[in-house]
């Protein structure tokens, strides 16, 4: 049978969801809705549609949430599979609303799945960020930049961090809201600008918001965009990276500042080193961890 899928979203060039519904195109006829539409018709959108999948993506939130009970409703008369998934780091109490009709709930840390099954929930799955590929690519180019952060002025301990990296080293900042810190920065970058500013640096810093530090295996999509742009990545540590990527051979982590700047001041100097790594970290996550991977998995998981 063809898959059809409807997903639901909210769709923006500054976050992801674009890659996830031109992943489902691929898998199948896709009609997606935007959640930031009005909603009274719903219920018949889908219905006419007659779809064999419905996903709401991490978007879906209060504020712009889908009611639990109007999928109920679809779900008993298609016989529709469900999935959603969520990539933030804040526990969402709403997850466990929309795991109450989903077939899976995919989350990307391991933590709030264990604190869900405390609630009685075991169909929450672990899904890490992915990244696509065709937009997130090695691009050769000069080199400008020693170290290079791309993300948003957005967690004080990480502004904190990238401060006093730059007071011993040549950093650049690529992101929205940086105007004021004192930090050299360049404007937000979209899409495939991504992986050039990643060619123009010897080292790319995957600094974790402090709130993600502690989440069993999580880490937010700058991580595996990079990897597949063939970044060469230090990253910060963060519980259970280690069962997914192995130190000094996909990337680097640190656990300490010393040791951070102690691989900085290593790694700058070693680019051969850095060169192999980064092209074992690309060839890992795109063995795995590309967005149709990840369609392909909860089409089937909530299929069968």
């Amino acid at each position: 049978m063809t898959n059809r899928i409807f997903y639901i979203d909210l769709f923006s060039k500054t976050n992801s969801n674009f890659y996830w519904l031109d992943a489902f195109k691929r898998l199948g006829t896709t009609q997606h809705f935007d959640t930031r539409n009005k909603k009274e018709r719903l219920e018949n959108i889908i219905l006419d549609f007659r779809p064999s999948h419905i996903h709401l993506g991490g978007s879906v939130k209060p504020g712009r949430s889908i009611d639990p009970r109007m999928l109920r409703r679809v779900k008993d008369k298609l016989g529709c599979g469900i999935s959603s998934f969520y990539g933030d780091c804040a526990y969402s109490e709403y997850r466990t609303k929309l795991a109450e009709v989903t077939d899976y709930a995919y989350i990307s840390n391991k933590t709030h799945i264990q604190i869900n099954a405390k609630k009685g929930f075991s169909n929450f799955r672990y899904l890490p960020c992915p990244t696509e590929p065709r937009v997130f690519r090695y691009c050769p180019a000069d080199v400008k930049y020693d170290l290079l952060f791309i993300g948003g002025n957005n967690d004080d301990y990480r502004r904190g961090l990238l401060k006093r990296v730059a007071e011993k080293f040549n950093l650049i900042v690529v992101g929205p809201h940086w105007k004021g810190t004192g930090l050299r920065f360049l404007s937000p970058t979209y899409g495939e600008g991504f992986g050039v500013l990643c060619g123009q640096a010897k080292i790319a810093l995957g600094f974790c918001r402090e709130a993600g530090l502690t989440l069993d295996g999580y880490f937010s999509n700058r991580l595996p965009n990079l990897l597949s742009s063939r970044a060469f990545v230090v990253q910060t540590y963060s519980k259970g990276i280690e069962n997914l990527f192995e130190n000094h051979k996909h990337l680097v982590w640190y656990k300490s500042e010393s040791e951070l700047f102690s691989m900085l001041d290593y790694y700058l100097k070693h680019p051969k080193e850095r060169k192999e790594i980064a092209e074992r970290g690309q060839k890992e996550i795109l063995a795995g961890y590309t967005f149709d991977h990840h369609v392909r998995k909860m089409i089937r998981e909530c299929s069968s």
